[in-house]
């Protein structure tokens, strides 16, 4: 550890503006020395050391989630710089209003289909999900007089908008636990908030990130990002992004420009702790364990769908099935016990999912099996299967002895296809 210097403001005679390379603001954070060249504060970063990604109790991933604050620089995914900052979003909106893109369902919300059922299954009010839509309505907007200058061309953001589209549905007619309902609102504001995002980075800021030129006056609505990187630093600070860029001690230089010294704002606001409902503790999977960087990026923007136990399942391991990629660690719903995955590749098998209750999907099935056995397709654009239809699909009865056979008959059955569409007739028809 070097000794802790005592930084001065200081300005160069004839050097009145600041560059990439100066510090706006400066703040130790140990073992790192933080820098800002447009940026009036500077934050406490969380995506240098290991740490946990999962969804916490408002359905978000706590300060690991980049929707909430900022992360590493990651070029795969540099449009989510443009993520607009809450707080600034907080401090903009009218206070008589309702933020809906950061806003999170209480039990208020939720109508119980049956309030006699054990099960607590429910819907969200039909005022709640309203507002919801407009907020994807708006989004859908932009992106439909974006493609229509680009005729019609798909893009990422064009999945983005179809899966949000079908989280809609599902918070309309799928019946839902209340945790499972704090989780499909979050990722449903997570996705509408990254379509803005992108829309914000090509029709915006692309060009000044691909050509830096003259540095651009700064956006403090966008949530920017931390590097350790100069070149991508001074990139950023020309297209008018916010940017922190994280030092060792060492390495600041004695004679560097120095407007401000400030202390570290921590994300003490940020939900970090776990759901509890009715007095149970939800342990949702760890779906990330490291640094920051483009694996969390691509994990916090993989679906994550409420893991539902059963009764016999409540004391056991929520394992992520064959430690895919995607997710690199598994956690224990008992104790909390993470393993970690060596192999933390998040571009390979992207298909496979992070949940045991879409095992099944991943299941290779009998090739000889006959026309009449049925498997479940496995492609992208299908929709992972309700986590408690398969479970009942395991635990039921398949026996056909227990089906008692009455006066009806059993139901009429579709003649074999080749009999009546064939190249050469059959015999017996001839």
């Amino acid at each position: 550890m070097f000794p802790r210097r005592e930084f001065k403001l200081y300005l160069q005679p004839g050097q009145e503006y600041i560059w990439e390379f100066d510090a706006k603001v400066i703040a130790y954070c140990d073992p790192y020395v933080i820098t800002s060249p447009n940026a009036d504060w500077i934050l406490e970063p969380h995506c240098f050391q290991t740490e946990e990604l999962r969804v916490r109790a408002d359905g978000h991933f706590g300060y690991q989630d980049c929707f909430q604050w900022p992360q590493a620089y990651s070029q795969k995914f540099e449009y989510t710089v443009c993520i607009l900052n809450p707080q600034k979003m907080r401090e903009q909106e009218d206070p008589s209003k309702t933020l809906w893109e950061l806003w999170t369902p209480t039990e208020d919300d939720f109508n119980l289909i049956d309030p006699q059922s054990p099960f607590g299954v429910g819907k969200l009010k039909h005022s709640i999900y309203y507002n919801l839509y407009r907020l994807y309505d708006s989004a859908q907007e932009v992106v439909d007089q974006w493609k229509a200058k680009r005729e019609g061309k798909k893009d990422i953001v064009t999945g983005m908008v179809l899966h949000s589209r079908h989280l809609l549905n599902v918070l309309k007619h799928h019946p839902l636990t209340f945790p499972d309902v704090v989780v499909y609102v979050a990722e449903l504001q997570c996705f509408l908030l990254d379509i803005v995002a992108h829309m914000l980075y090509v029709n915006h800021h692309q060009f000044a990130l691909t050509y830096p030129d003259f540095p651009c006056r700064t956006n403090y609505d966008l949530m920017g990002c931390f590097t350790e990187d100069i070149t991508t630093c001074e990139r950023l600070f020309r297209a008018g992004i916010p940017v922190w860029l994280v030092r060792s001690p060492q390495f600041i230089p004695q004679d560097m420009n120095i407007i401000n010294v400030v202390t570290v704002t921590r994300p003490d606001h940020i939900v970090q702790k776990n759901f509890v409902h009715n007095g149970v503790v939800t342990m949702f999977p760890t779906l990330h364990l490291g640094c920051g960087g483009t694996d969390r990026h691509f994990n916090s923007r993989h679906t994550f769908r409420a893991k539902v136990l059963d009764v016999s399942d409540a004391t056991s391991s929520i394992v992520i099935p064959q430690q895919s990629a995607v997710a690199s660690s598994s956690q224990t719903a008992s104790g909390g016990r993470v393993q970690v995955n060596r192999n933390n590749n998040a571009q390979n098998n992207a298909k496979e999912s992070v949940y045991s209750a879409s095992a099944s999907r991943n299941k290779v099935h009998n090739p000889k099996s006959g026309r009449d056995k049925w498997a479940e397709g496995d492609a992208m654009i299908m929709p992972l299967p309700f986590p408690q239809w398969v479970s009942s699909f395991k635990r039921v009865d398949k026996d056909p002895a227990r089906v008692k056979t009455g006066l009806v008959d059993t139901g009429y059955r579709f003649p074999e296809p080749a009999l009546i569409v064939s190249a050469s007739r059959p015999p017996d028809l001839a």
